[in-house]
């Protein structure tokens, strides 16, 4: 399952501070003990449910690290692949945990390995559930195998179709220099 582990950003930034001061951070830790651009030390609401010293996200946080719009976060959510916490006044703002920020990694992992989300989500459910991790490597093994098949048909296919293009061209750079040869006969003889 590694390969579908979160990997660490290579390039150091800053983090935000409750105070508002930007401190530099090393996201690999070895300059500091703040290792996640745009985390934020939670600020609580009464009745939050969260850790109030943890490190949290908004949704405009992990939309910038990602590079994704919010619709999407908000999108990934509705499919059950992220559950951020809601606070404030009608919970209306998502406070997103490190747990909901790795499982985007992994979910945005997926698709560019060609999973579906609801393969995503199967596999990323399992690797949450406290149990053992066979199941989940087995799962995870055969979606990879049925990607794989699928990827194999479509480079043949694609591979066929290439094949097809290049004798066409070839057929038409023939056409080209017997026109162009019959062209410059022509004009010779005139």
């Amino acid at each position: 399952m590694q390969a579908f582990h979160a990997d660490r950003q290579q390039s150091a930034g800053a983090c935000f501070l409750p105070c508002g001061q930007r401190r530099p951070y090393n996201v690999r830790g070895k300059n500091s003990t703040i290792d996640k651009p745009f985390a934020r030390h939670a600020i609580t609401f009464p009745g939050d449910s969260f850790v109030a010293t943890g490190v949290t996200y908004s949704i405009s946080d992990l939309a910038k690290e990602f590079d994704l719009t919010t619709r999407a976060i908000r999108f990934y959510e509705d499919m059950g692949l992220l559950q951020p916490q809601r606070t404030g006044e009608g919970r209306r703002v998502r406070v997103y945990t490190p747990r909901d920020r790795t499982r985007l990694k992994l979910t945005l992992r997926a698709k560019r390995l060609g999973f579906s989300l609801s393969e995503a989500k199967q596999i990323i459910d399992l690797y949450d559930s406290p149990r053992d991790t066979l199941p989940q490597m087995r799962l995870y093994l055969d979606t990879l195998a049925t990607h794989r098949r699928q990827l194999e048909i479509q480079l043949g296919e694609i591979q066929a179709n290439l094949e097809e293009v290049k004798a066409h061209e070839k057929e038409a750079r023939t056409l080209l220099n017997r026109m162009m040869n019959a062209g410059n006969e022509r004009a010779i003889k005139k």
